[in-house]
């Protein structure tokens, strides 16, 4: 084995020795470190928390003088409503003390038709309702000029069927009748409205069922056979276009109506029909009484 000579010794000895970090030390600068890191984000943290309470501030001070200018505002027209209820009463309607009363409409209705009704208007109302019907344009159903004597014709309510079913509105002009089913909110009762077709063309072959939707919508308990028979005619015009429709009934009603006191009731329940069926209203439920 050669012996190193002076040389490498001295070279050997010039070489730095490797220094060494204990785990201690590495564990303290970490820990420090951390801590450093940890302290920052706090000061973050609250920096945005201060930031968030200054920006609420700001906000509800707006808000504050948003709406305490607006207040004075709110003020003068509820005291411009109240001063114009006074003498128009422009949020009563006597429909609202019988809300969702099908019986009701149907009397109301009835009463509109009747040529010898306290409307004072005549066979007016019911050769209205008898044009209405013709808007539809169904070639199977009789039109105005079919019906002679409207002044004889005779209105009935809750008409018996041979099964002791109640038809809501029958007219009878003579030899020819016409059903009405009034469904402002309700739905249908097992195979009614066929049931109720088939009863009147045992009295009159030609005779049909006026449907009077709440919600738009055709019965569905009627064959599609006897559909030639049948018209849909809905309380509001949204579903049915220039088609027929309740609302518009009424509103010419109101248009040639020559009575004040029937004029003022007319509007007021021209404007309840818009009000209450609109695109928003709900389905039919699935049951009611006939």
């Amino acid at each position: 084995m050669t012996r190193p000579d002076s040389a490498d010794r001295t070279a050997l000895a010039a070489t730095p020795a490797r220094s060494t970090i204990s785990h201690e030390r590495l564990h303290d600068f970490f820990t420090g470190l951390s801590a450093t890191l940890g302290a920052a984000q706090d000061a973050q943290d609250q920096a945005v928390a201060r930031d968030r309470e200054r920006l609420e501030a700001e906000h509800q001070t707006r808000l504050r003088s948003f709406f305490s200018g607006l207040a004075p505002a709110i003020a003068m027209a509820d005291e411009a409503q109240r001063r114009l209820d006074r003498v128009a009463a422009t949020s009563f309607s006597v429909f609202h003390y019988f809300r969702e009363n099908e019986h009701r409409m149907s009397a109301i209705f009835a009463d509109l038709l009747r040529p010898d009704g306290s409307h004072g208007q005549g066979t007016t109302f019911l050769q209205l309702f008898l044009e209405e019907i013709d808007r539809a344009g169904k070639d199977s159903i009789r039109k105005r000029g079919c019906y002679e004597s409207l002044e004889q014709c005779s209105v009935y309510t809750e008409y018996a069927t041979s099964e002791r079913r109640l038809i809501d509105i029958v007219l009878k002009l003579g030899n020819m009748w016409i059903g009405i089913e009034n469904k402002p909110w309700a739905g249908e009762q097992p195979e009614q409205i066929q049931h109720y077709l088939s009863f009147l063309q045992q009295q009159d072959e030609g005779a049909c069922v006026l449907y009077l939707s709440g919600n738009g919508e055709d019965a569905k308990t009627i064959e599609d056979d006897k559909r030639q028979h049948y018209l849909t005619i809905p309380y509001n015009s949204y579903t049915n276009g220039d088609g027929p429709s309740v609302a518009h009934w009424i509103t010419e009603c109101w248009s040639r109506c020559e009575a004040d006191q029937v004029r003022w009731f007319l509007k007021d329940l021209q404007g309840y029909v818009e009000r209450s069926f609109n695109a928003e209203s709900q389905s039919p439920s699935e049951e009611s009484e006939e």
